[in-house]
């Protein structure tokens, strides 16, 4: 099978009856031209239930950098999505590859994703290096123009998705699972 549209790929990704192997040419084929909604759908296909389909998006979401990290934080901050251990998975191996690519501390984050209440510790730390993530990236610009550098190279680092009283209601709910 030739795909020949993105969304195209999106189609066989998305059925689940499709042959694994044509949905991880789907992987390959959206990894080549990442949009916000491709980087998006890469990081979905982490919860995926086929192992080799996760494995293929994960390769996809290395390969984007800093973008495919920031897209993986904001799923481990996802109430809803950091209780699936597929996401946890995954997003241990895309973070311990890409480390180098992340200009913060991610060692309590990685020790999070294979700790006790994976999914609670793991839903506070990715918070928490959005928040230090995106203190640097100010902290960079405010250097940047007292230098005088116009230039300054600028990545949109996302807030956290929920705001700390907001996290404790939603702990408290993970934590009856």
């Amino acid at each position: 099978m030739m795909i020949t549209s993105s969304a195209q790929a999106m189609e066989i990704l998305d059925d689940v009856r499709e042959e694994v192997t044509f949905r991880e040419a789907a992987i390959r084929y959206l990894a080549k031209e990442p949009t916000p909604a491709v980087t998006a759908r890469l990081v979905q296909a982490l919860q995926d239930d086929d192992f080799s389909v996760r494995w293929e998006a994960a390769i996809a979401v290395t390969q984007l950098g800093v973008t495919g990290v920031l897209e993986v934080l904001k799923a481990l901050t996802d109430p809803e999505r950091v209780g699936d251990p597929r996401l946890r998975d995954s997003a241990y191996h895309i973070l311990h590859l890409s480390r180098a690519a992340v200009p913060v501390s991610i060692t309590d984050l990685l020790g999070a994703l294979k700790g006790q209440a994976a999914d609670i510790a793991s839903l506070v730390e990715a918070n928490h290096v959005l928040r230090n993530w995106k203190k640097y990236q100010l902290a960079e610009a405010r250097a940047a123009r007292q230098a005088g550098t116009k230039d300054a190279t600028k990545v949109n680092i996302p807030g956290p998705k929920y705001a700390p009283a907001r996290l404790t209601g939603d702990l408290g709910r993970l934590a009856k699972h």
